[in-house]
């Protein structure tokens, strides 16, 4: 099984999106952009811990936003 995260911009498409999902009898599920960081910031450290090195970039953003100081 897989995931796709679909960001839309307008109700209109999130609608028609769910729709196609619900025709497709796929299941949904909304994530807030809260969520969203936490699952990219998940996943670069997955990647980070499979190829020995986290993607520093992406890491320091991540605790920036949520203004945590790394020392």
């Amino acid at each position: 099984m897989s995931s796709i995260l679909i960001k839309s911009d307008s109700k209109e498409s999130d609608i028609l999106l769910f729709q196609l999902a619900k025709v497709m009898k796929m299941p949904i599920t909304v994530v807030n952009e809260h969520e969203e960081d936490d699952l990219f910031f998940i996943k670069a450290m997955d990647e980070g811990m499979q190829s020995g090195e986290a993607q520093e970039k992406e890491l320091k953003k991540f605790f920036k936003k949520y203004g945590i100081k790394i020392h």
